[in-house]
C-alpha cells in the first residue's frame, strides 16, 4: 500500500520541459535527501515516451533513491503536432490502469494535474486528495484549446474545476490571484513558492554582450505571445533572441522570423541544459497572457539574469520591478523600452536578481510543503 500517490502529466525525468516538472523534481529531491525513509512508499503516476512502458510499474532514480513510477499513457516528445488532449488521454489511461494502484482512505493522493481527480473519485469515492495548483484552474478553461468551440464540454469542465476545488482536503497555490478565486469554494489553502537548487558558484554579471542576448524558455503556444518578442527583436539592432522549447506555434513563429539570423530556435532540450543557455544569455524574456509563479523566472534569477515579463499571475511576487525586472504590456514597443532600461543599468539588475533567488531554496520550500501534507493527513485520519 502506497502512502503517497503523486499524479502529473510528465515522465518525472525530462518531459515535458517546464516549471511544473522542475517543481515536482525538486520536491522528490527533497524527499530523497531528507525523508528518504518514505521513498519506497511513494508512487508516481504519469506518462512515458517509450510505448512498451505503458501500464508497467518501473523504478526511477532521483539522487540515489528510487521511486515507483507507473506511466499510464504514451506521448511522443514532438510537441509540434499535438492532435489530441493530453488531459483526456491521461484520464483514459488512469481508468485503464487504476487497478494496479493500491490505495485506501489513508493514502495521500497528491494531485498536480486536476483531471486525475475524475477517475480517482469515481473508482475510489471515499479517497481524499491534496491539490498543488501550478496556476489558476480557471485559467485552464481559456487554454483548453481542443474544445473551445464545444460549449457543453466547456461548461462541464468549469463545473468540474469547481468540484475539484471544493472537495480538496488541502490546496497549495503559487499566487494570490488563484488563492482569491479558490477561497469561495475552499478555505484550506496555503500559498507557497516554487523552488530552485541554488548554485553557489554563480556570480552577478557585470555587462551585457554585444549584441544583447535575449532568452525565451517555454512551450511555444499562443498564450506565451512570443510573436511580440520576435517583432521587438527584429526592430532592434544589436539584439539576438534564442527560443528554447517546442509547441504548436513553432512553425508560425519560424515563419515570422525566417529572414532574420539573429532569432534562433533551439527546440526542446533536457532540463539540465537550460542552465547553460541562461549562463550564456543577458536577459530572460517572457510575455504570457497568464501564469502562476513560473519556475523559469526563478531559475533565471538564480543565474543572475534580469527579467522582462508581463505582470500576470504570481510574477509580481517573484521579481521586483525596476530592481531585477521590468514589466511590459506585452507589446513590442514596451518590450524594446524594457530592454533599453535594463541595458542602461545592467550590473545592478543582475546583482539584484541573484540576491532575490536565495529565498527559493528547494530545501526551505519543500520542507514546508511536506510538513503541511503530513499534518493534513494526520488530521483527516482522526
Amino acid at each position: 500500500m502506497y502512502k503517497i500517490v503523486l499524479y502529473d502529466t510528465s515522465n518525472f525525468e525530462d518531459f515535458p520541459i517546464g516549471g511544473q516538472l522542475t517543481s515536482i523534481k525538486n520536491f522528490l529531491k527533497y524527499i530523497s535527501n531528507y525523508q528518504k525513509e518514505i521513498c519506497k512508499e511513494i508512487l508516481l503516476i504519469g506518462i512515458t515516451n517509450k510505448i512498451n512502458e505503458v501500464g508497467v510499474i518501473k523504478k526511477i532514480t532521483i539522487d540515489d533513491n528510487s521511486f515507483d513510477f507507473l506511466p499510464v499513457i504514451y506521448r511522443n516528445k514532438d510537441l509540434n503536432n499535438v492532435k489530441s488532449s493530453l488531459r483526456i488521454e491521461y484520464v483514459k489511461g488512469l481508468f485503464k490502469y487504476f487497478k494496479k494502484i493500491k490505495i485506501n482512505k489513508k493514502t495521500i493522493n497528491y494531485i498536480h494535474t486536476p483531471e486525475a481527480i475524475i477517475p480517482l473519485k469515481l473508482i475510489y469515492p471515499f479517497s481524499q486528495y491534496i491539490i498543488f495548483s501550478h496556476g489558476s484552474y480557471f485559467n485552464m478553461i481559456k487554454g483548453f484549446r481542443f474544445y473551445q468551440d464545444k460549449k457543453i464540454i466547456m461548461c462541464f469542465f468549469k463545473k468540474f474545476i469547481i468540484y475539484a476545488i471544493k472537495h480538496a482536503s488541502l490546496i497549495f497555490t503559487l499566487d494570490s490571484d488563484s488563492t482569491k478565486k479558490y477561497m469561495p469554494y475552499n478555505k484550506n489553502i496555503i500559498q507557497v513558492d516554487n523552488s530552485i537548487i541554488l548554485d553557489e558558484t554563480i556570480k552577478p554579471k557585470k555587462n551585457v554582450h554585444d549584441p544583447i542576448r535575449l532568452l525565451f524558455v517555454g512551450r511555444l503556444s499562443k498564450v506565451k505571445s512570443i510573436d511580440e518578442i520576435i517583432t521587438a527583436t527584429i526592430k532592434m539592432r544589436n539584439v539576438t533572441l534564442k527560443i528554447v522549447g517546442d509547441g504548436e506555434e513553432k512553425q508560425h513563429l519560424k515563419g515570422i522570423s525566417k529572414n532574420y539570423k539573429n532569432i534562433i530556435f533551439e527546440g526542446s532540450v533536457k532540463p539540465e541544459l537550460i542552465k547553460n543557455y541562461m549562463q550564456e544569455s543577458d536577459i530572460l524574456i517572457m510575455n504570457s497572457i497568464f501564469e502562476g509563479k513560473p519556475m523559469t523566472i526563478i531559475e533565471a534569477l538564480s543565474n543572475a539574469l534580469p527579467i522582462i515579463t508581463t505582470n500576470v499571475g504570481g510574477i509580481s511576487y517573484l521579481v521586483n520591478e525596476h530592481i531585477d525586472a521590468e514589466f511590459t504590456d506585452g507589446k513590442e514597443k514596451s518590450i524594446i523600452s524594457a530592454i533599453n532600461t535594463i541595458k542602461s543599468n545592467y550590473a545592478n539588475y543582475s546583482e539584484s536578481a541573484l540576491n532575490n533567488s536565495k529565498k527559493f531554496d528547494y530545501r526551505t520550500v519543500n520542507k514546508k510543503i511536506m510538513s503541511e501534507i503530513l499534518k493534513n493527513n494526520n488530521k483527516n485520519r482522526r
